[in-house]
């Protein structure tokens, strides 16, 4: 991607006197204007049309021994920081460490001779004035929960039917569907969403199968020497990743970069999502079982498995250590990915 260099010349302006930034958030996309002097709604409109409409945060960003500060009045959705963090490194090719910070009044750089917006003008998104906060956003744990009740709510009478007709993996069926609903009790919407993708797959599978024609496919005479050498490959993976992570955290504790601090304190498993521990106990299950028992076990392995890749995938705290400001090479999302790839292409063959 070609650096802008205007807005790196600004950024770089802004570490040695604040500056004014508009902050384009449409969906996934970020588009950020920085400036000494005001910004002009038509300016910030045309960063909208670019990006196809979005809410615009306004404030001053600055240096803060070596932490570079967005201030505005308006309230930062979670993990914000390390999304403008990774803006800035592909846009403008700059690394640094960003805070966004809320402030209870509005933070225009005060500037004698700031343009001033046409008569009318106004940058206000859907309703919400400039400087306002815009309504809040549904929090990210009850996102979950509404997405796992309506799945649950397509795909419970769609497993049903399958039971009605005898048709398809029922095995499996049951097992992803009673993990779902088991973690989707404790509120671990993550794992009960994992369950739910592996659900849906079974339930596609199903559509193609005969009424009475259970079992699904049949466990692949190699599979478990595939298990086996996959469990080596990801043995060795995280082996690779804890030492990098290692190196991570004596780089970062003297910077108390926020968006690190839990790697800093709990390492490889600050960042695998609760996933790490039960693939480990899912290696044990499915090599001690055998016939139904063994495919319950690799019903659960499947969703660990496509659940951490989704996690993986996702996470922004993986993406901010992938792509630390500290100069450590990283590579959780590539080493950790390759080796759930292994696992997942086992688990097909079951």
């Amino acid at each position: 991607m070609a650096v802008d260099e205007e807005l790196k010349k600004k950024l770089k302006a802004a570490k040695t006197k604040p500056h004014n930034f508009a902050l384009v958030m449409a969906g996934m996309q970020l588009g950020l204007l920085v400036s000494r002097t005001k910004i002009p709604g038509p300016a910030i409109k045309l960063k909208q049309k670019e990006m196809g409409g979005g809410r615009v945060m306004r404030g001053r960003c600055f240096d803060e021994g070596g932490l570079f500060v967005f201030e505005t009045p308006m309230r930062a959705a979670t993990g914000l920081s390390a999304k403008l963090m990774k803006l800035i490194k592909t846009s403008a090719g700059l690394s640094l460490r960003v805070e966004v910070r809320q402030l209870e009044e509005g933070s225009e750089v005060p500037e004698e001779g700031d343009e001033q917006e046409p008569t009318g003008g106004d940058d206000s998104t859907d309703g919400v004035a400039p400087g306002e906060a815009p309504p809040e956003e549904e929090p990210e744990e009850n996102k979950g929960e509404t997405e796992y009740v309506q799945r649950r709510k397509e795909l419970e009478p769609l497993m049903l039917q399958l039971f009605k007709e005898n048709r398809g993996d029922l095995v499996k069926l049951k097992t992803a569907f009673d993990y779902a609903l088991q973690k989707g009790k404790l509120r671990d919407f993550t794992h009960a969403l994992a369950g739910l993708d592996l659900l849906e797959k079974l339930v596609k599978q199903a559509a193609s199968a005969k009424p009475g024609e259970t079992g699904g496919q049949k466990e692949a005479d190699d599979f478990p020497q595939l298990w086996k050498a996959a469990e080596a490959t990801w043995k060795d993976a995280v082996e690779t990743v804890d030492g990098q992570i290692a190196t991570l955290q004596n780089a970062m504790r003297a910077t108390g970069m926020e968006e690190l601090k839990e790697v800093a304190e709990f390492g490889l498993n600050g960042v695998t999502g609760n996933f790490r521990v039960p693939l480990t106990a899912a290696f044990r299950n499915v090599a001690s079982t055998k016939g139904d028992a063994r495919k319950k076990e690799i019903a659960k392995a499947h969703i660990i498995v496509s659940g951490f890749k989704k996690h993986l995938a996702g996470s922004e705290l993986v993406l901010v250590c992938d792509e630390n400001p500290l100069g450590v090479t990283l590579s959780i999302r590539k080493t950790l990915g390759a080796a759930l790839d292994q696992l997942e292409a086992a688990l097909e063959k079951a």
